[in-house]
Order: structure tokens, then C-alpha cells, then sequence
């Protein structure tokens, strides 16, 4: 087993009391890796400038050591950028008088990997977890771009969650220390046994932020032409956001009433219970770097449909459902149809087994190998 090393952790999205769900799976990933290291997450808050914030007045946070510090200006702004750099830079200080001197810095998305370079100063190892759908898109131009390309050749090691996404970083930098490590998910969550379901009548689910990045318009005109097809079809759509007024209205234009259940934001045992009560799970992202509740259906024992711009999409296609083009509702209905014909042979178990390889203690065992790689012996 390798050595125990302090991980200091800089992640650009973190979860907050205004924001629980932002980068929830930052924290999971840092939970994981804090059973064999220890971890300290370091994460640059909104609101009024704070005192800074000393190694002993960390505050543990969902079992972390989470040191909170606040600049005034926003944390996507310059001058709140330069702020937090100076601040950390204190922090580690601080840290190191404290006996607990840093090993390595673990950033979450390329921009946080620039504040870990520069506070790194060539001493540090720093390790990147690229998340950013921005590069599958190709908005990431100009000086982000450049800033981009620095950051992937000084990391030690870049790790983006999904085969899809580092193509899109190797294309920006071949020269980057690519290993793909996918996120973390709880998949003994959603592991019990299928409710009963109505005879005759197919459930599809889709757990979801509602927002014109995951598609959502496009199921919806695709329901009716699976529901010609296949019957009695119904969905529950699981998340809140911004396009939710929007998807209401267009399922009350498109479908009879009771067709479609809009649940709102639910609790991961809630989410549990609507999978275990679901035929077939549908993710019609226009585009997404990794999806995790594509792992948390496979570990519910669903069949999936989900669109060529999901980064398991690879993981998904010819074994455990259906891969469709995106913003394409004739070839969403044709792909769910085809899973719904093919029910029956499922391979459920199979599906579980391959969700099991994106636990908590799997991915951790990941991590511990790279860690040990950067950081060296004692």
C-alpha cells in the first residue's frame, strides 16, 4: 500500500448551503480518496471578504476538512481569482508551519488547475480532474485556451472523466499525462430489487437538472411516437431548473394528462425508489462529459438510452441500451422503442456488476495509484 500523503483539494464547483447539489461529485470523489489520505478541500466561496482562514479553524464538512474562504469579488472574477490565489497561498503556509505540509493539489476543471500551478511553484505535484463539457463544445478559446494548454502540460497527471472527453483535451494538448478516472458514484444507493410494476404499462425515467443541456424537449416529442408504437408509456421526469415552466407546458401540448410526472428535486433515496419502479432510464444530453445517473441506473439493473455526446456513452452502445444521435426526437423514439422490445433479455445483473466498477473504494484504489506515481517515495 503507498504512503499516506496530504491532498490538498481546489475544486471550481463545490457544494454550499445556497448550492448543495454544485459539484457534489467533487466531494464524493474526495470522501473516496480521504479513506486511505488525508484530505483538505480548500474552496473559494461567494460573499463578503472573510479573515483568512487558518489550517486550525477548518471545519469538517460531510467528514472532510473544508476551509471555506470568502474574497468579496466573485469567485469567476479576476480580482476574486488573484484574492483566493494570495489567500491559499497563506493557507498552505499556514499548513506547513502547522506540520501538515501539503504532498500534492488536486484541482477540479482547468480553471481551479491554474491557481494549483501557480501555487504549486514547480514543488508540488499537482494533479487535474477535467470535468468541463466547455471542451466538447469547443468554447474553450482564445487565452482560456492557452491557460488550458499549460495547465495540461504542467499537471502530473490530467485525468477527465470519460474516454469522450479527453479526445477533446488531447486535441487541444497531445502533451498532457492523460488517465481517464471516472467519478464517483454511490451505487450500493441503488442496488435493491425492482418494484412490482403494472402489467402492460413501460415506465421510462430521466433524473435531470432541466435545462437545454440535457435534452429534455427532445423525449418529450419523442413520447408520443413511442407511445403509438408501444402503448401505455409513461415518464417521470426527476430535477428542477430553469427550463422546467418550458417542459411542463410542452408535455401538457404533446401528451394526454398523467402521461408525464414532473417530481422535482428528490433526495438519492427517492431517486432510488422511482428507478426501482422504472423500465427503461433515458439521458438525452446534448452534451456531457461523464453521467453519473447513466451508473446510477445501470446499478438499479436498468436499461439506458442516452445520446452519442454522453461520455459513457461507449460504456452504454450494444451493451446495456441504446446510443441515439442528440437533439434527434424520431431517433430518441426509435432507440427507446428498441430497448422497450428487448426488455426481456436485459442482462440486469451484468449491468450491476459493471456499475460496481464506479464505487466509492474502486475509484479510490484509482486514485491511490496515481497519487503514489506523482508524489514518489517519501
Amino acid at each position: 500500500m503507498s504512503r499516506r500523503l496530504h491532498v490538498v483539494v481546489l475544486p471550481e464547483w463545490y457544494p454550499s448551503p445556497d448550492h448543495p447539489v454544485a459539484g457534489v461529485f467533487v466531494r464524493d470523489q474526495a470522501r473516496a480518496v480521504a479513506a486511505a489520505h488525508d484530505v483538505t478541500v480548500l474552496v473559494h466561496d461567494a460573499g463578503p471578504p472573510s479573515r483568512l482562514v487558518a489550517s486550525r479553524q477548518a471545519r469538517v464538512e460531510e467528514g472532510l476538512s473544508t476551509i471555506r474562504v470568502r474574497t468579496g469579488s466573485g469567485p469567476g472574477t479576476t480580482g476574486g481569482r488573484l484574492a483566493f490565489l494570495a489567500a491559499a497561498s497563506r493557507v498552505l503556509a499556514r499548513l506547513r508551519r502547522d506540520g501538515r505540509p501539503a504532498d500534492l493539489l488536486h484541482a477540479h476543471v482547468f480553471s481551479a488547475g491554474v491557481l494549483a500551478v501557480l501555487l504549486a511553484r514547480g514543488r508540488l505535484p499537482v494533479v487535474l480532474s477535467e470535468h468541463h463539457t466547455d471542451f466538447m463544445e469547443s468554447k474553450v478559446r482564445g487565452y482560456d485556451a492557452r491557460l488550458a494548454r499549460l495547465v495540461l502540460r504542467r499537471a502530473a497527471a490530467v485525468c477527465p472523466v470519460s474516454a469522450l472527453l479527453e479526445r477533446h483535451l488531447r486535441t487541444l494538448e497531445p502533451r498532457g499525462r492523460y488517465e481517464v478516472v471516472p467519478n464517483v458514484v454511490d451505487v450500493d444507493a441503488f442496488a435493491a430489487p425492482p418494484a412490482p410494476r403494472p402489467a402492460g404499462q413501460v415506465r421510462l425515467a430521466v433524473v435531470a437538472l432541466l435545462s437545454p443541456q440535457k435534452g429534455i424537449e427532445h423525449l418529450l416529442r419523442a413520447l408520443p411516437a413511442v407511445r403509438a408504437a408501444h402503448g401505455d408509456v409513461v415518464l417521470d421526469i426527476v430535477g428542477d431548473g430553469p427550463s422546467r415552466g418550458e417542459l411542463e407546458a410542452l408535455a401538457a401540448h404533446e401528451l394526454p394528462p398523467g402521461v408525464v410526472t414532473f417530481h422535482g428535486l428528490q433526495d438519492r433515496e427517492r431517486i432510488a425508489a422511482i428507478l426501482g419502479h422504472s423500465d427503461v432510464f433515458v439521458l438525452p444530453s446534448v452534451v456531457e462529459s461523464f453521467g453519473v445517473v447513466l451508473v446510477e441506473a445501470l446499478a438499479a439493473g436498468l436499461p439506458v438510452v442516452t445520446t452519442t455526446e454522453v461520455g459513457l456513452a461507449d460504456v452504454i452502445e450494444g451493451r446495456f441500451g441504446a446510443v441515439v444521435p442528440a437533439r434527434d426526437p424520431e431517433a430518441l423514439a426509435h432507440g427507446i422503442g428498441a430497448v422497450i422490445d428487448a426488455l426481456e433479455g436485459f442482462p440486469a445483473d451484468e449491468a450491476r456488476r459493471h456499475a460496481a466498477n464506479y464505487g466509492a473504494a474502486t475509484v479510490a484504489r484509482r486514485w491511490d495509484d496515481i497519487y503514489a506515481r506523482v508524489a514518489g517515495p517519501v
